[in-house]
């Protein structure tokens, strides 16, 4: 989004650090989103220290987090909702700097179409395409490309 790409046509799984929320304990273990929060508040607040923190949690009546998705949160609806059709209109799927490793982004790149040519911009082959440059076989692993080396240095050789 910062960098002029529609906040509709962007999905930020794990969250980001645009905003901020509180979370109000409803009991232990159970917690509800709360009131949303400045973010640049949060930032001060981090940055001014423990004190700080405690009195930003005060005010808002909870823990005030950044609206970054942490392990074992769930991902937003959103994700999962887009996940279907956008797949299904997919004709280029680019991966960049990734292990392949994490659920469920790891599958994500067997959602396209098997004629659906996808590329990886990383510094190794993963995944399907450490199988797919070594010899994998059937039509569907001949669509699997994968360019070496730093992320940025493969997205500027392709612009």
């Amino acid at each position: 989004v910062a960098a002029g790409v529609p906040a509709e046509k962007v999905v930020a799984a794990h969250g980001n650090f645009d905003g901020a929320h509180s979370w109000i304990e409803l009991s232990p273990g159970r917690v509800e989103r709360g009131v949303s929060v400045p973010v640049e508040q949060l930032k001060r607040a981090i940055f001014d220290g423990n004190d700080a923190l405690e009195q930003l949690n005060l005010k808002y009546g909870g823990l005030v987090k950044p609206d970054i998705t942490f392990f074992a949160e769930p991902l937003p609806s959103r994700f999962s909702d887009l996940v279907p059709d956008d797949f299904e209109c997919c004709d280029l799927l680019i991966v960049i700097g990734t292990s392949l490793q994490v659920m469920p982004f790891a599958s994500l790149v067997d959602f396209p179409d098997s004629k659906v040519p996808r590329l990886l911009i990383n510094r190794e082959p993963v995944g399907p395409f450490a199988s797919g440059m070594h010899g994998g076989n059937g039509p569907s692993r001949a669509r699997y490309y994968f360019l070496g080396g730093e992320c940025d240095a493969g997205v500027f050789a392709l612009a």
